[in-house]
């Protein structure tokens, strides 16, 4: 993975200041750093103004709007600044353009250690399932160029993003293997662009009426929208530009948007006692960092940067962040949230009670740093805020004896049993039939 860096955010979510840039970084030093450090006018300083009314807490926008005056004081210069040592940033914006992934770039051997086999052989069995078993019986009597999902629900569209992203992700890394899923590589990539045309064919940015812009949809969109930046080019450039426009869609919609929380900054509930937000912001942020990356020169990918960082730094936030001032982007760690999702050990509330499926969901949070690797971009030090406590506690923390009960409504508490290891709260028909499985 590529370093991780601490510094202001730019336009793909990162720092301004790259390594060799000496004479990029002395200009900024000299006359260009407060801009740098305002966030949000990225490399165009589009919306500036708007976007800070939008982004900026309510309680500390009077200070953040004072401090705005005097950065406007030097923007002149400091555009100058930028015209002369970076030229390129001062190019105007164009919002089809995308940057597709570039296996080519990337020539090292599939690792051979014991963990990267095992992963290597459940992404091909995971395969094998989707292009024989679950393709036959879900798409195999279809004949259109474009796949129908029969409805727009979760359980309708979730799994086969899911499963897009999965064939995305072997095809396009070398990691297919033809000899274990027993498909050509030729097929399982005809039937993957396939797929993923289709889901980006039928989202309502595309087609009137379609499936997006609900709860979750941001995270089946950010599934596909992966897998089709993926294998880019095998995708017709007409299912390209459905892929396009419908990460674009769901990214739009969360600029200015309020990112929820569990509890305020008080540790008051901003919600209900056994709903915590993480999971949502988590694949939120997946989805709106996934489109400065796949569309690095577009006018809001700025915009889009700030609130992804926002997004993935409330999402596992806890009440010791709330006076913290480590500094995250630029900024003191607690001037990012308006409140917390989990507790100080690291545990989560979750449809009543604690929650180790949904403290996972940090899962979606790396993946976006996985995403800035592929794109040979820094990965930004957001994404692993937190992440080191929410897995402590899925190791190290004991339920033993029973703790008390996080809310009014959470069911009691039963250990589980020999005969149950898994306990009695998890429903895995419930699971299974949003995400298809290797057998």
């Amino acid at each position: 993975m590529s370093d991780v860096h601490t510094d202001a955010l730019d336009g793909v979510g990162n720092t301004e200041l790259r390594s060799g840039d000496g004479l990029w970084a002395s200009g900024l030093v000299c006359c260009c750093r407060c801009c740098i450090n305002s966030r949000l006018h990225g490399r165009y300083g589009r919306d500036a103004d708007a976007t800070l009314s939008r982004e900026v807490p309510p309680m500390r926008f009077r200070l953040a709007t004072t401090a705005w005056r005097f950065k406007h004081l030097l923007l002149f210069g400091s555009s100058i600044c930028l015209l002369l040592l970076n030229p390129v940033s001062a190019l105007a914006a164009n919002n089809t353009y995308v940057a597709p992934f570039n296996p080519g770039s990337f020539t090292a051997a599939i690792p051979s250690d014991t963990d990267s086999t095992r992963i290597h052989t459940i992404l091909n069995n995971t395969d094998k399932y989707a292009l024989t078993t679950w393709w036959n019986t879900k798409y195999a009597g279809q004949t259109g160029a474009y796949l129908s999902f029969g409805g727009q629900s979760e359980e309708d569209i979730r799994g086969g993003a899911s499963e897009g992203f999965a064939l995305a992700a072997a095809l396009s890394t070398g990691a297919y293997d033809p000899t274990t899923t027993g498909v050509s590589q030729a097929t399982a990539t005809a039937r993957t662009a396939r797929l993923i045309g289709s889901l980006a064919k039928a989202h309502a940015a595309n087609t009137s009426g379609g499936w997006g812009n609900s709860w979750q949809s941001a995270y089946w969109a950010a599934l596909a929208g992966t897998g089709g930046w993926q294998v880019w080019g095998t995708l017709s450039a007409t299912d390209q530009g459905y892929v396009r426009k419908m990460v674009e869609s769901e990214a739009n919609r969360f600029i200015g948007w309020q990112v929820p929380y569990w509890k305020d900054r008080s540790g008051a509930f901003a919600s209900d006692c056994g709903d915590s937000k993480v999971e949502e912001s988590a694949w939120n942020a997946q989805l709106v960092l996934l489109a400065p990356v796949m569309m690095p020169q577009h006018s809001h990918r700025s915009a889009w940067a700030y609130k992804g960082a926002e997004l993935v730094i409330g999402s596992f936030s806890h009440p010791s962040n709330i006076k913290s001032s480590v500094n995250v982007l630029g900024r003191p760690l607690q001037d990012w949230l308006e409140g917390t999702n989990i507790n100080d050990d690291g545990t989560l509330v979750n449809h009543n009670f604690y929650h180790p499926d949904y403290v996972s969901t940090f899962s979606q949070t790396l993946t976006t740093g996985l995403v800035q690797s592929l794109a040979h971009q820094p990965t930004s030090q957001s994404v692993v805020q937190n992440t080191d406590l929410a897995y402590s506690s899925l190791i190290n923390k004991s339920f033993s004896p029973a703790p008390v009960l996080p809310c009014p409504t959470s069911p009691a508490y039963v250990a589980p049993s020999a005969g149950n290891p898994r306990g009695t709260n998890l429903h895995p028909e419930f699971f299974f039939s949003l995400l298809p499985r290797g057998q």
